[in-house]
């Protein structure tokens, strides 16, 4: 269960009565603000769409103690009473079950940061374990990642990319567009960085690059479309292509980590370490094996288990060099003696 706060329009103030005016005549002419956009969900549930930043439920600015509604949640009850079908009804059974409560309370009980008078009704609410952005469905966050405020950040992202031609969003991967986009909003001073503990945006610069085989009219199509100057979003996409790891869950892919503790270590294709993102979200390198004093710490940046060809020819496309550790000059000498072997045969 969860308290939906609202902002009362033309009522009490919470200290009492308007001058003139008695607590329930202030009441009736009172209207009622949530803040909150409502959509119908796929299963027939309403469900929040979004949050309005400055309103009441605003997570910026709710209390430690206020267990408030969140982005993707699934309206089922409203102050005891089931909740209707569609977005409509749901909107005025809550603007209703608020200004009841603000006519039998007599005046609101609360008031926000500014002084202004505010009412909640109670809803039970379901809460999904990941949610999607309803806007873009190009982001999904965790439970505790949209109480935190991520889905709310990700507003200043997912704008710009709702702006774009419909033809830029119809291929299959969009991450380019969106990284750079996510880099463009968090130089904004109003926006920055969508959660403190995360390696900031523009320490990426620091990252080596290797120009890659990126056509130049691609490059200028992506500044035009972003607003980000054609050199920074070279800078980008090399770093990305030099540097990104992938991320696995289970055994499966499941993205890509542009991270500065994972782009200092260097390559190996028999790795000491492996570079993991935890299930907070952290960037850790662990050790496989016991590491000598003086021992570089390295991380392998491809699938280890491929061919000694595979691993190559990612690293060279990807990454711009050709991989001269010991394990690849190992397997390179073992492939030399089979085919001489072969051709002696």
């Amino acid at each position: 269960e969860v308290v939906v706060r609202a902002r009362v329009v033309g009522a009490p103030t919470a200290d009492g009565a308007k001058e003139g005016h008695g607590a329930k005549e202030g009441s009736a002419a009172a209207s009622v603000s949530f803040g909150v956009v409502l959509d119908d969900g796929d299963d027939g549930r309403c469900v929040v769409r979004a949050v309005a930043e400055g309103s009441p439920n605003d997570v910026a600015l709710r209390d430690a103690e206020h267990t408030g509604i969140l982005i993707g949640d699934e309206i089922e009850e409203i102050e005891g009473l089931k909740a209707a079908d569609s977005k409509e009804m749901v909107a005025s059974m809550m603007r209703d079950a608020a200004l009841k409560k603000l006519a039998d309370e007599g005046s609101p009980g609360d008031a926000d940061a500014a002084g202004l008078p505010m009412v909640g009704v109670r809803c039970r609410v379901r809460r999904p374990r990941s949610v999607f952005c309803l806007c873009c469905r190009r982001l999904s966050a965790c439970a505790r990642c949209v109480a935190a405020g991520r889905l709310h950040w990700h507003r200043h992202e997912c704008a710009p990319f709702q702006a774009l031609p419909a033809a830029s969003k119809k291929a299959g991967d969009t991450s380019i567009i969106r990284m750079i986009l996510r880099f463009k909003v968090s130089l904004y001073e109003h926006v920055g960085e969508w959660c403190k503990t995360k390696e900031p945006l523009l320490e990426l610069r620091a990252l080596q690059r290797n120009e890659c085989a990126v056509p130049p009219q691609q490059l200028a199509a992506l500044a035009t479309l972003t607003g980000v100057p054609k050199d920074q979003v070279t800078a980008i996409i090399f770093a990305i292509r030099t540097n990104a790891s992938s991320i696995h869950r289970n055994g499966q892919k499941v993205g890509c980590a542009l991270s500065i503790l994972m782009g200092y270590h260097n390559h190996d294709c028999r790795p000491n370490a492996n570079a993991t993102i935890d299930e907070n979200g952290n960037t850790r390198i662990e050790a496989t094996r016991d590491i000598a004093h003086k021992e570089e710490v390295c991380i392998s940046y491809v699938d280890a288990t491929q061919p000694r060809a595979q691993r190559q020819q990612v690293l060279s496309e990807h990454y711009g060099f050709t991989c001269r550790c010991t394990r690849c000059q190992e397997e390179q000498r073992r492939e030399l003696k089979a085919k001489m072997h072969a051709r002696r045969n």
